[in-house]
This record gives structure tokens, C-alpha cells and sequence, in this order.
């Protein structure tokens, strides 16, 4: 596992040969070895593509794998410089010199030029008799025109494989390799931590948790393998904290400093807006992000969260609805909180009306609590009851609850609209008793209220003895 996956390489030996310019990668302490198995039984396959956020363990588990080959391995790992296309094919040609030393390739020779050197490069590795693996690691940080990689993955030789590691999808179409079956595919899914694995990352930093522990720290970071990391000092330097996900990521400034350097500051001003908002929205589609930031290009701007591998979540059981990544979702919502208070209000107060619009009653008023549009939570609420014949159990009590703690006093002394609504919501929230308690108070001003607030009262008494089974 590594927190930052950009290492230097280690310079290949004299005689180059298996193994000899693996990186280093700092933290790589928990062995995978159901993807080290996947990984082995792939030996056929043309290519291999590991596609993963940030510190999800992608160099770590290549190295692994890549020590335990008996057979030449051509390390390169990708940096700034690799936005230049001619030098990131002199630089794979010299990592495959350097691999497959004394086998008469020329590496640094291959002759410059994005358009020539894929096809040099090719050329020169058929004329190899060993078997061997060719990893370009980060390579989301080079700029390689989609058709020459494209050619330079048709021409490789059935001894060589080509393994790229990148947090983002590649610019070039993988349709024919999934049908011809010669692509291999790991994704954020499959790098994620397994309960046993996130136990044995804990163990490795020392950090002593109880069972049920465990489960949390594992559910709290979903198995993201920096994730844990992190958290897992966090944890160990301030025992204190707890498994509690707020406050380890509003205390973990490493966590934070990551989030920030490796992910948010490394995207266009119009994705890092996008993502702030979007994860306010708790679960999002694209029809519903237009709604709420008034753009029309909701889903070109999801898709490109998507292929960036930018923690997003595709929620099961639901069409085209989407979340973030527990621990960067309060990242973010720390981030638009840092903004002012009024900024998180505004996006709920505008999701709160696109689910009006939609009748999504629940979702409506759980974003008008969010931006403290009490009265409208409250008049939604009374809508949802006439027009649905429901309430929503935790959404309704809770309007219910805050409502009347707020006006509940002032409105038994005038207009007591409102009441029925907040008692049954109330009752079927398991408030009974609350609930009884508003109702004899508001019995008690029945002297005073004209007949429609009686019927009103008499209503709600009815509602609360049928409700308790009288």
C-alpha cells in the first residue's frame, strides 16, 4: 500500500535481468494476494490495465507482483516531464534496454519523434527471445496521442506484455481488447482493502483495534487503501478521536493535505466547483445537478469524474445515481463549509426545491432542513400528507420535532395550522409520547379557537387514539 504512488525507479543493474529496476514504494506492507493470483494467471493477456483513484495501492501491488516474476520487467514511472510525448518514448525505450540488456536492443538509440518511435520500439522488441513485461506506471501523467498507443499495443510481440497503472481511464477506446479477451482489468472496486486486509495494514503501524473497531475504520474508508493508512496514524498518535469519520477528517491533516495536493488541485476549476456541489447533494444524477447549478452539462462533467477515478460510487439498486467516497465526501463538504455557512444552504435550499419539483418528499425535506428552510420543510410536509397520504418516518418526525421546538409555543397561542401535520408525523415517527404532550397543550387553548382549528384539534385526538390502538 503507498499513500503517494510517484517513486523514482531503481536504476537496473549492470546485466539488467529480472527485477532490476522495480520502484521503491514507501508503505507497501500488505500483500494482495488475490490480485497477485489474478495478476499471475493473466500471463496471456496483451494488456493490463490498472485503473484506480489516488493511494489506492496501484504501484504497490505492480511491485509485488513484478518481484515475483522470473523474467525481464521494464519499469517506467511517469512524471510532468512525460507530458512530452517524444520523451516518454525515450525514456520506455531506455527502461526496456535496460530490462532486456544484452539482448540487442539499443533503448536510448530509438529514434526521436512521437510518430517513429512506438513503431521502433516495436520493432526492436520482436527481435527479444525472453518473455518479459513491459509497466508504465502513472500514466495519467503522460501525453501520448491516443493512435500511437493504440498501434504500439497492436504491434507489441506475444512475448511481451504491457501493464498500465493511471488514475484515470485512457484516451483510446479497450471495446476490441474486452472482446478479443487480451485485456486484463483491475479497478477501484478490486483494489479495494478487504476487512482482513485493512486488519493487517492496522497491525503494520501498530495500531491495536478492537473488532467492531475494525468493521468501522473498514466501513468508514471503504477499504481505500491510503485511506486507512492514513486514518490508521491518526488513530495511533491520538487515540482519543475514536472511529469517528467527522472529526478524523477534520482533524487528520494529512488526510486533508492529500485529498488536496493529489486529487481536488490537480482538476480544472469547473470539476473541483462540480465536485463541492455534487457532494452536498448526499446522491446525485446528472438530470438533478443541472437542476441545481442552473448548467446543462451535468453529465459531460460526471463522466469526466468518472474516468478520473475521483472517488465516485455508483449506488446499487438505483439508475444512474451516484455518490461519493465516504471519506472524501466530508472532505469536500469541509471544503464548501470553509466557504461560509451560507454556501452549503444555498445548494441544499436549491436541491430541496429540484426534489419538490420531482416529489421526492423525503429528499426535499431532508435538504430544506439542511438549509434551515424550516417553514418550507414544514408546508412540504403537510403537502406530502394530503396529496401522498403518508409521511416519511425519519423526515417527517424530524421537521415535526424541530418545528414545534421553534414555533410550537408562539402557535398555540394564534394560528395553529400546522399542528395536525407535525402530531401524526410525530406519531408515526414513534414520538407518541411528544406527540400527546402538543396535543393536551393545545387542547388547553380550545376556548379560544374558532370552529375550523377545533375540527382541527378534534382531528388530530382522533388521529392519536386510532394510532394507539383505542
Amino acid at each position: 500500500m503507498e499513500v503517494e504512488e510517484r517513486t523514482e525507479a531503481t536504476p537496473a543493474g549492470a546485466s539488467g535481468g529480472p527485477a532490476a529496476n522495480l520502484p521503491r514504494i514507501p508503505n507497501a506492507t500488505v500483500r494482495r494476494d488475490a490480485l497477485l493470483a489474478r495478476l499471475h494467471e493473466a500471463g496471456e493477456r496483451r494488456l493490463v490495465l490498472v485503473t484506480a483513484a489516488a493511494g489506492s495501492g496501484k504501484s504497490s501491488l505492480l511491485a509485488h507482483w513484478a518481484a515475483d516474476l522470473d523474467r525481464p520487467v521494464a519499469w517506467l514511472s511517469c512524471t510532468d516531464a512525460h507530458a512530452d510525448e517524444t520523451a516518454f518514448w525515450a525514456d520506455l525505450g531506455r527502461a526496456v534496454a535496460e530490462a532486456w540488456a544484452g539482448e540487442g536492443i539499443l533503448g536510448a538509440e530509438v529514434e526521436p519523434g512521437p510518430d517513429s518511435a512506438p513503431t521502433r520500439l516495436n520493432q526492436q522488441l520482436r527481435t527479444v527471445a525472453t518473455r518479459g513485461v513491459l509497466v508504465v506506471d502513472d500514466f495519467h501523467l503522460a501525453s501520448v496521442a491516443p493512435a500511437s498507443m493504440v498501434g504500439f499495443i497492436g504491434g507489441l510481440p506475444p512475448t511481451v506484455q504491457l501493464v498500465l497503472s493511471t488514475r484515470a481511464d485512457p484516451p483510446f477506446s479497450l471495446a476490441r481488447m474486452r472482446v478479443q479477451g487480451t485485456l486484463l482489468e483491475l479497478r477501484q472496486a478490486d483494489l479495494a482493502f478487504s476487512p482482513a486486509e485493512t486488519e493487517a495494514a492496522l497491525a503494520t503501524i501498530d495500531v491495536a483495534l478492537e473488532g467492531a473497531e475494525i468493521e468501522q475504520l473498514h466501513a468508514v474508508t471503504e477499504g481505500w487503501p491510503a485511506g486507512v493508512h492514513l486514518l490508521a496514524i491518526s488513530l495511533r498518535d491520538h487515540p482519543e478521536l475514536g472511529v469517528d469519520l467527522a472529526r478524523l477528517v477534520a482533524d487528520d491533516r494529512n488526510l486533508a493535505d492529500f485529498l488536496l495536493n493529489e486529487v481536488v488541485d490537480r482538476q480544472r476549476p469547473e470539476v473541483q466547483e462540480f465536485l463541492t456541489i455534487t457532494a452536498e447533494l448526499g446522491s446525485f444524477d446528472p438530470e438533478l445537478v443541472d437542476e441545481v447549478t442552473g448548467r446543462t452539462d451535468g453529465a459531460e462533467l460526471l463522466e469526466e469524474v468518472r474516468a478520473g477515478n475521483l472517488f465516485l460510487v455508483e449506488d446499487v439498486g438505483t439508475a444512474a445515481r451516484y455518490r461519493y467516497h465516504h471519506l472524501f465526501l466530508e472532505f469536500l463538504r469541509l471544503r464548501l463549509q470553509a466557504e461560509g455557512p451560507e454556501a452549503a444552504k444555498d445548494v441544499h435550499r436549491r436541491a430541496g426545491e429540484a426534489h419538490t419539483r420531482r416529489g421526492n418528499w423525503a429528499e426535499a425535506v431532508r435538504h430544506l432542513l439542511d438549509a434551515d428552510e424550516l417553514d418550507a420543510a414544514r408546508l412540504l410536509l403537510g403537502d406530502q400528507i394530503t396529496q401522498a397520504g403518508t409521511v416519511d418516518v425519519a423526515g417527517g418526525a424530524t421537521v415535526a420535532r424541530r418545528w414545534l421546538a421553534e414555533h410550537g409555543e408562539t402557535q398555540l397561542h394564534g394560528d395553529t395550522s400546522g399542528f395536525l401535520e407535525c402530531t401524526m408525523a410525530l406519531h408515526v415517527g414513534g414520538d407518541v409520547e411528544e406527540a400527546e404532550l402538543w396535543l393536551r397543550r393545545w387542547r388547553e387553548r380550545e376556548p379560544d379557537l374558532d370552529h375550523t382549528r377545533k375540527v382541527l384539534l378534534h382531528g388530530a385526538w382522533a388521529f392519536h387514539h386510532v394510532f394507539c390502538g383505542d
